[in-house]
């Protein structure tokens, strides 16, 4: 007792100096454990985006010689092919040999599945007509590229065929401004009553001044102009 007595500011002092180190090291990991949940947080988080971004979902619209056309949901993996599956499968009647059942899909895209007499039509240069549905004033509906044909084998909008390096028909450089209804009619996408829609336009209001004012002409929108602008002049 005596010798506690003795020590007794001493050992107070050291049982102080441990609880204050005590105190110190609780304090300090209480801190590494707060930082610790910060950076898994901003990981997960990080994480949670790379996941979105990576799982992007797409809507695709699917017609044709399908057995439910429709719209479909995919995402970056999803391919042509999953399409057709998410769709029911072919018809007896359809022929996929211009379509690419291995390219990736991508939002707002259109797969069309043409049946075989359809094939056999482009391939005898004729033109398959359910593109459009026409009254006797307008053209209700625009001109629909299949986003899933096989790149080099068939063009799109007129859903002409070529084959390898043979093109069935040839399409050279047309200057609008004086270009006749045939030449014009030879473009991809046009027709003849787009033809004289341009002709007509002409006549009214003067030579085009550049090959964007063909949007002007009754008929032709934004993706027929990006189909035939590499092929025309003014």
């Amino acid at each position: 007792m005596k010798l506690i007595k003795k020590y007794k500011y001493l050992i107070t002092t050291i049982l102080i100096f441990l609880i204050i180190m005590l105190v110190i090291i609780i304090k300090i990991n209480l801190n590494k454990d707060k930082e610790l949940n910060i950076d898994n947080e901003i990981f997960s988080y990080e994480n949670d985006d790379k996941v979105k971004e990576e799982t992007s979902e797409y809507k695709v619209d699917i017609k044709g010689a399908i057995t439910n056309p429709g719209v479909y949901i995919g995402t970056d993996n999803t391919r042509v092919i999953d399409v057709i599956d998410m769709a029911g499968g072919l018809l007896e009647s359809s022929d996929i040999t211009v379509i690419n059942l291995s390219k990736k899909v991508f939002d707002e895209m259109v797969i069309i599945i043409y049946t075989k007499e359809e094939v056999e039509k482009m391939l005898n240069g004729e033109e398959i007509n359910y593109d459009n549905i026409i009254t006797d004033k307008e053209i209700l509906f625009p001109d629909i590229k299949n986003d899933a044909v096989i790149e080099g084998e068939t063009s799109t909008g007129n859903n002409e065929i070529i084959e390898g390096e043979n093109k069935i028909e040839e399409i050279s450089i047309v200057n609008i401004n004086t270009a006749s209804i045939d030449e014009l009619d030879s473009l991809p996408g046009i027709g003849s009553s787009k033809a004289q829609n341009i002709i007509d336009y002409r006549n009214i209001n003067g030579k085009f001044g550049s090959i964007e004012e063909i949007l002007n002409v009754n008929g032709i929108g934004t993706a027929i102009y990006e189909q035939i602008k590499a092929y025309i002049t003014v």
